[in-house]
């Protein structure tokens, strides 16, 4: 009979051993790993893919927006999964971080954007864009990110979200107030 110095370890099995639930439970423990590993390398794909799309943009003329909300449904779900109520919860009783970054999202970046502009000296046009660009919110990718980086997911999550509904009223509210004084001419037709 073979046995494994390091029962613990995903790949350990024992010669014989029919339990379904340590045969299930080993799968999910290389599940786990596997996807882990492919996680945590996330910055080398995302170069990988970039070099590519750069040298044959043709190669990817199949990732079509279907696919990409598909992509991003997996990638959203994936979060979800790793998060559980409590972890909510816990960020709940603390929420001034995602206040704060509220703040931060909708009236620092948009003064920093508008500081740049300046600094750069773009046209009205290109200074507005810059500074609606620079009011948006994360996204999935901070999330990921902040998973890969092993952050608090639950409070990214959330951060995302606040940002997000933020945006309905927020980015209005930015266009009204003149993006900070500057006027553009715009044509309806």
């Amino acid at each position: 009979m073979i046995q494994s110095t390091t029962p613990t370890s995903p790949l350990s099995l024992r010669a014989g051993d029919t339990n379904s639930n340590t045969v299930k439970r080993t799968r999910f423990e290389i599940y786990i790993r596997v996807t882990g590993i492919i996680t945590n390398l996330f910055p080398i794909w995302t170069v990988l893919f970039t070099g590519i799309a750069l040298k044959s943009p043709s190669s990817f003329a199949w990732f079509t927006t279907e696919y990409f909300t598909g992509g991003l449904a997996v990638l959203m779900l994936s979060m979800g999964i790793t998060l559980s109520p409590s972890d909510f919860v816990r960020v709940g009783k603390r929420p001034n971080a995602v206040f704060l970054q509220f703040g931060l999202c909708y009236l620092m970046m948009p003064i920093l954007s508008l500081i740049l502009g300046l600094a750069f000296r773009l046209d009205p046009g290109m200074l507005a864009g810059m500074v609606l660009v620079g009011s948006i919110n994360g996204g999935q990718a901070s999330n990921l990110c902040t998973y890969i980086a092993k952050g608090n997911v639950a409070l990214s999550v959330l951060m995302t979200t606040a940002t997000t509904l933020g945006a309905i009223f927020m980015t209005p509210l930015l266009c009204k107030v003149g993006l900070f004084s500057f006027r553009l001419p715009l044509s309806a037709s």
